[in-house]
């Protein structure tokens, strides 16, 4: 048996101090990060799980909608009389995706669910007036951001009323945010990983946590907001918005129409990438601490893990921006209770994005 000088073990001695400490450190660090993940609203359903009370919603909302004389009221909303009559010349009917839906590990991809509760809780009595794919290349440090259209026209896959036809924001309201991720991955063929479902009470938190939104705006959507706010006044060019200022800035299509919203939205997604760069980590735990109870997703904690574990790469970045479906690949069709949507070549759609997100 070797025996060690006293100099030698005061050095080992020494050494396995400082690796303790370094693992007891780790230790803490993932306890203390694994932990603030339970603050989140963590919806343990798979996206391939079929709603347990989907025919019964589905008939509720039709009725409901029928008796009501909703769909009149609704669409104009969602699409312009003017849109309506510019696509009734145009014979697209819907083209279902035949291609495989494309899976690659180095791209991670999540839809972003903005629903429109007016209350700080999420129910499934709502609509999804934002939907926007996240897409982040690992290998080439690049995110993505891609619209969806909330006036397209889908078919229900499931239940009584199975192969009829849906406005896609109205998925939620059919058979949850699970459902709607779900319809999102067959009619566009796109992976993905999961959902993460926000609203406009979480909308304003993250806004304020971040310190605001820089947001450059035109003339018609200063002239917007000031019209509708009681905030600080705001002007042409970049402004710092607060988090009420920026909702508020997300959801106008009163001054052109809902194609230029969903381009808002993103913008405001942009910012906040942009100016994540410059936070500390004590106002990324504050962050976190104000936001994660207002946020729900499926994701589980180890998806959740990768994502984050992306953020130092593409923080500060431009993302390339897509809004489907493309122009030229619909026209307008009616479901069987008279509602406008959009007729879609998904097909088509579903190669468009394909080319954009892996290429």
């Amino acid at each position: 048996m070797i025996k060690l000088s006293d100099r030698a073990q005061k050095v080992i001695l020494a050494l396995s101090l400082i690796i303790l400490t370094i693992v007891l450190l780790g230790m803490c660090a993932f306890c203390f990060y694994w932990n603030k993940l339970d603050l989140l609203q963590l919806d343990t359903s798979s996206i391939d799980d079929d709603p347990t009370s989907l025919e019964k919603t589905v008939d509720a909302i039709n009725v409901e909608e029928k008796l009501a004389g909703e769909s009149e009221g609704e669409v104009s909303q969602i699409i312009s009389q003017a849109v309506v009559e510019k696509l009734e010349e145009v014979n697209q009917e819907v083209i279902a995706p035949k291609q495989e839906i494309e899976e690659d590990k180095g791209v991670l991809n999540v839809l972003l669910i903005g629903t429109d509760e007016s209350s700080e809780s999420f129910t499934n009595n709502a609509n999804s007036d934002c939907m926007i794919i996240i897409s982040i290349d690992k290998g080439k440090d690049t995110v993505k951001l891609v619209s969806i259209e909330r006036g397209t026209g889908v078919p229900i896959s499931v239940g009584q009323y199975a192969g009829e036809y849906e406005w896609i924001n109205n998925m939620v309201r059919v058979g949850g945010p699970g459902f709607l991720t779900r319809t999102v991955r067959e009619v566009f063929r796109v992976d993905l990983m999961g959902y993460i479902r926000v609203n406009p009470y979480t909308f304003v938190k993250i806004v304020e946590a971040c310190g605001g939104a820089t947001i450059n705006l035109t003339q018609a959507e200063a002239d917007y907001i000031n019209k509708n706010s009681r905030d600080k006044k705001v002007t042409a060019g970049p402004n710092l918005l607060d988090g009420k200022t920026t909702e508020l800035y997300a959801r106008c299509r009163a001054i052109d129409d809902d194609w230029s919203r969903i381009g808002r939205q993103r913008t405001v997604i942009q910012a906040a990438i942009t100016q994540s760069k410059d936070m500390s980590f004590g106002e990324l735990n504050d962050m976190l601490n104000t936001v994660l109870p207002y946020v729900q997703t499926n994701l589980t904690k180890s998806q959740i893990t990768e994502l984050i574990l992306q953020v130092p790469s593409i923080a500060g970045k431009t993302a390339k921006q897509l809004t489907i479906p493309k122009s030229g690949t619909y026209s307008i069709m009616q479901n069987k209770f008279g509602k406008n949507m959009f007729s879609v070549d998904f097909e088509t759609n579903a190669k468009e994005l394909h080319e954009f997100l892996y290429n």
